[in-house]
């Protein structure tokens, strides 16, 4: 441990590997602490103070005014610290006149000693001394520990700031808890372990936010801290604080009413509501609120009632929420009944019929039965049964719900007004869709069954999710058309089945499913991470038009020989940006295409016409054959990358290619003869090797 000073020149002064105390004095000084838990103490002068290793403190004990010191910020002010710059320093001691010390969000040991101070911790678990004078202490995020000292301190807390404990240290002053953003209806305080020690929790006694407030709660003799203080004005003086404590909460029990029938309003005097409810201190209670209503509205009338309304429609278990209070603590129960619907109901045939009950005044239950019908309900809330055939179904006003099950033929669905949700009724079941669907309904839910599905028909349809929510829907099938789909906001599964289809997965992570002759599609996964899987060996995934970017994988999914194809136009497959995983080839097809490869290991395959070939990252190899035109190969990679020729009569081994290469420019051709030939942009002559070429042939 060394003691080290400087005079009243400009000094660099440097430590050691151990606790050091370094004094500056006057001048603009360096003070550099190295090793160890150092105190610099930079005196008079712009200082630059850098306590290096350990946990050091910048010393301000002997400032004639007092300092600001912001180590988050990097400055000082005032007094010894005008000038100050810091590096690596945790903690600050301040003067005997009033000081602002701020802390950087690490852990920080803030010392004002006399004088009205004001800490501020910011982040971190800090610890905040303010010494004698009247103090301000704010630990900011983090759990901080605040000790205010004598006299009249303010204790400032506000949400987010963690587990803090105060121990003031004074019982004959006026110290405050200052709270914001948590009102007084929020926050509970209970006595630690009939200790005098305080808990001050917020949105829950278990809230990740809490204040412990030492010795608090002993009366006259106690480190009291007087009040605390809400944003909007209310105050709670210690005496409420220890009245609080003390008073055992009221025990409200859920009450279960009795059956009503819809739109019939359910009228509760408070004494009934009140009458299973009780207090530990036989204290008066009295119903304060009732509010969070589920399948209706509720108040308490200026009589003194609690009247529910159900909403029109609704049936199934309604409830609400009341509190109840003995004047000091709270608590809180449940009020459920049960609402039953009177339906209008229709029960259909197995011809096709016209089921119209758009002016029934009851909610309507239609079953359709198992002809081609067309229903439609009220403006309450129906539920409509597809049943067999293939239906059109509008449910009018009000919130609809279509029912599914197995067997149930391709439907036509329109909500209307309200919330309208298809429901699934068993495991399996495919939603059969005919015709185009646009968003006519708000949600298809699975109903907590598995294995559900939606399924398009043979025809060309246009199925349009966007803005709809699936509710844990396996998979959404086009069926055999030149279908569109496009997903919805959530994570779907996209099957384009047979046809040429244009796919979009909108927003999430989407999987698009490819089989053994699916056709050529155009897809678009949208925002999220997009997959493209085969489904079987033998999978040649097809594009329909130019590739670039629209998914962010392409997998083989575990099966063998799958391919990337393209048809007979000319077309661009960009893969730059795309992970392939177990991909066989990329097969361009006939057309005049231009196909740039992945970051991986990939084989492209030209096919007929003029193309132009881009490995990309990675040991690619490029595989032509007899009649594939004039090619250009923009990036072959002497090192690693491999030109397999499939039975092109003359080139049978390397010597056959070396007679055929000849130098154009940067550029050297392979000329096949009959105009089939390969340019190898930017290379030499003289670089290939026999490692450049393959002449095995075969499938791959």
């Amino acid at each position: 441990m060394a003691r080290i000073k400087g005079n009243n020149r400009s000094n660099t002064l440097n430590g050691t590997s151990s606790n050091d105390t370094i004094y500056g004095l006057g001048g603009n000084d360096s003070l550099f602490g190295y090793g160890g838990d150092d105190i610099l103490e930079g005196g008079t002068g712009a200082d630059h103070l850098d306590g290096g290793d350990g946990i050091d403190r910048a010393e301000y004990r002997k400032s004639k005014a007092g300092v600001t010191v912001n180590l988050g910020l990097n400055f000082g002010l005032g007094g010894e610290a005008q000038g100050d710059t810091f590096t690596s320093i945790e903690n600050v001691y301040g003067s005997r006149y009033a000081d602002l010390l701020v802390g950087d969000g690490a852990k920080n040991v803030l010392v004002g000693r006399n004088g009205d101070d004001t800490l501020k911790g910011e982040g971190g678990a800090d610890h905040l001394l303010g010494g004698n004078g009247k103090d301000t202490l704010e630990g900011g995020e983090g759990d901080d520990n605040l000790s205010g000292g004598d006299s009249s301190d303010i204790y400032v807390y506000a949400k987010g700031g963690g587990a803090d404990t105060i121990e003031d240290g004074g019982h004959k002053d006026k110290d405050v808890i200052k709270i914001s953003d948590y009102e007084a209806d929020q926050t509970f305080v209970v006595r630690l372990d009939e200790s005098d020690d305080l808990l001050i929790s917020f949105g829950g006694e278990n809230g990740a936010d809490s204040i412990i407030v030492k010795n608090t709660l002993g009366g006259s003799t106690a480190d009291t801290v007087e009040q605390i203080k809400f944003e909007d004005g209310t105050v709670w003086k210690i005496a409420d604080v220890i009245t609080r404590v003390d008073n055992e909460a009221p025990i409200a029990v859920d009450d279960l009413g009795s059956t009503v029938l819809p739109d019939q309003k359910v009228v509760i005097p408070v004494a009934n509501m009140l009458s299973n409810d009780s207090d530990p201190d036989g204290d008066e209670l009295s119903l304060v609120s009732v509010y969070d209503a589920k399948g209706g509205s509720v108040e308490i009338t200026e009589d003194g009632e609690v009247v529910f309304t159900p909403e029109a429609g609704f049936s199934g278990t309604a409830s609400f929420l009341y509190t109840v209070t003995d004047g000091t603590a709270a608590s809180e129960a449940m009020c459920a009944f049960e609402v039953e619907v009177e339906f209008s109901r229709f029960i259909g045939n197995w011809w096709a019929e016209t089921i119209d009950l758009s002016d029934s005044t009851l909610p309507c239950y239609i079953d359709c039965g198992l002809g081609n019908d067309i229903a439609t309900g009220s403006d309450l809330r129906d539920q409509i049964l597809g049943a067999g055939g293939d239906d059109t179904m509008n449910g009018g006003g009000g919130n609809d719900d279509f029912l599914i099950g197995l067997g149930h033929g391709f439907d036509r669905f329109d909500g209307g007004d309200g919330y309208d949700v298809v429901l699934a009724t068993e495991d399996g079941v495919s939603i059969g869709l005919i015709g185009d669907f646009n968003a006519s309904v708000e949600e298809f839910s699975c109903a907590g069954f598995a294995n559900v599905g939606i399924m398009g028909t043979w025809q060309a349809q246009t199925l349009d999710f966007t803005g709809v929510t699936l509710t844990d829907i396996r998979w959404i099938d086009a069926g055999r058309g030149n279908d569109t789909v496009l997903g919805s906001d959530g994570d779907d599964v996209i099957i384009g089945g047979l046809g040429d289809d244009t796919l979009s997965g909108a927003g999430g992570d989407d999987d698009f499913l490819v089989g053994p002759g699916d056709g050529f599609d155009t897809i678009d996964g949208g925002s999220g991470f997009d997959q493209i899987l085969a489904t079987a060996d033998g999978t040649n995934i097809g594009f329909l038009g130019s590739f670039a970017n629209g998914v962010e994988e392409i997998s083989a999914n575990g099966f063998a020989d799958v391919q990337i194809k393209a048809n007979w136009q000319s077309q661009t497959y960009d893969f730059s940006n795309v992970t392939l995983t177990g991909i066989t080839a990329i097969d361009m097809g006939s057309g005049n295409d231009t196909a740039i490869g992945s970051a991986g290991d990939d084989v492209i395959i030209g096919g007929l016409g003029n193309d132009a070939l881009t490995g990309g990252l990675g040991a690619d190899t490029f595989v032509f054959a007899d009649g594939d035109g004039q090619d250009v190969i923009t990036d072959f990679k002497l090192v690693e990358d491999v030109v397999r020729l499939d039975e092109i009569a003359g080139f049978e081994d390397f010597a056959d290619v070396q007679g055929a290469l000849s130098q154009v420019g940067a550029d050297t051709l392979l000329d096949f003869g009959d105009g089939q030939t390969i340019l190898f942009e930017d290379t030499l002559v003289g670089a290939f090797s026999t490692d450049n070429f393959d002449f095995l042939l075969g499938d791959l």
